[in-house]
């Protein structure tokens, strides 16, 4: 489902019959989707971390026919796994942290845009229509307070998943 809502939203970027790309509706599109997206990707992630002793053989908790840190699994963390917790949890959230602390401005002098010329109004509607995601509905002091709550959103799935594998252990 999430698939066909970001087919048809990169379609609405993509005026074919014109011939025209909106990279600023892109941007905030590909933001969104990650958004709704990291948490399900990240809980599969360390998901494949979850190992269980059963019968003096770890085993994978979601599937107990793979046996933990050998062969193909310890290719999977290796390749898939750490990557992937590395891009999701770690590089994309301060590349976000970075993109507002860089437009932190942008966004205040949005407030007041009828003071600016008309370049700089484009210009300010152009950073607000692209990364205007992460400020909105954030007093100006706050201006980091969307990546604080992508950490805690991560933080909680860690203990989720750590306690269900301890749980099960018991």
């Amino acid at each position: 489902m999430i698939f066909c809502i970001f087919i048809s939203s990169f379609y609405k970027c993509c005026d074919l019959k014109y011939q025209v790309f909106d990279r600023n509706r892109l941007i905030g599109l590909s933001i969104v989707t990650f958004y709704l997206v990291s948490p399900v990707i990240v809980h599969k992630l360390i998901a494949s971390l979850a190992c269980r002793d059963i019968e003096g053989e770890t085993r994978l908790l979601y599937d107990l026919d793979i046996v933990c840190w050998v062969g193909d699994h310890v290719n999977i963390v290796m390749f898939c796994t750490i990557p992937g917790i590395i891009i999701y949890i770690i590089v994309i959230p301060l590349f976000f942290l970075w993109i507002t602390y860089k437009n932190r401005q942008n966004f205040k002098d949005f407030k007041r845009i009828e003071d600016f010329g008309k370049a700089q109004q484009f210009r300010l509607e152009v950073v607000v229509e692209r990364y205007g995601f992460f400020q909105s509905g954030l007093k100006e002091n706050f201006w980091y307070w969307d990546i604080v709550v992508i950490f805690k959103k991560f933080g909680f799935i860690f203990s989720v998943e750590y306690l269900r594998t301890v749980s099960n252990k018991m």
